[in-house]
C-alpha cells in the first residue's frame, strides 16, 4: 500500500514542480528590491511574505523527497521543526485563502503582500496527504 501511496504521491510532486517554480521567481522578485536597498514598508513587507513561502517551499519539499526517496518511518524521523513549519505555511495558505474568497468576497485583496499565500493552497492537498502517510497510517 505504501508503494501506491508513493506513486501518487510523485504524481502530485510533478504536477506542482511548476508551482513552486513559479513562487521562487516570485520569492526571488519581491526579495531583490530589499537585497539591494529599497527599504519601504511596502516592500518588506512583501520580503517578510516572501520569506514564508520560500520557508514553505523548502520544508514541504524537505519533507516531500524524504518520503518518496526513504519511505515513511523516515518521514516520522524528520526534525519536529520541519513539519512544524511546513504546517505553519499550510494553515496560512488555508486561511488567506479562505477569508480571501469567503468573507472579503474581494479579487484585489488578492494582489495584497498577503494575497501570494493564497497560492499556498495548491500544495495544502499534497500535505494533507504526506501528513497523514507519515503519521496516520499505521506502521
Amino acid at each position: 500500500m505504501e508503494r501506491l501511496s508513493k506513486y501518487a504521491f510523485a504524481l502530485e510532486a510533478a504536477l506542482l514542480a511548476y508551482p513552486t517554480f513559479l513562487g521562487l521567481i516570485l520569492v526571488a522578485g519581491s526579495l531583490l528590491p530589499v537585497l539591494t536597498g529599497a527599504q519601504t514598508r511596502g516592500h518588506i513587507i512583501d520580503a517578510a511574505v516572501s520569506v514564508v513561502v520560500l520557508v514553505g517551499l523548502i520544508c514541504g519539499w524537505r519533507l516531500a523527497l524524504t518520503f518518496l526517496f526513504s519511505g515513511r518511518l523516515k518521514t516520522r524521523e524528520v526534525r519536529a521543526l520541519w513539519w512544524v513549519a511546513a504546517s505553519g505555511v499550510a494553515v496560512a495558505s488555508a486561511l488567506v485563502a479562505v477569508y480571501a474568497r469567503l468573507v472579503t468576497h474581494n479579487a484585489s485583496w488578492a494582489e495584497s503582500s498577503f494575497g501570494i499565500l493564497e497560492y499556498g493552497i495548491l500544495f495544502v492537498p499534497s500535505f494533507v496527504h504526506l501528513s497523514s502517510e507519515g503519521w496516520l497510517r499505521a506502521v
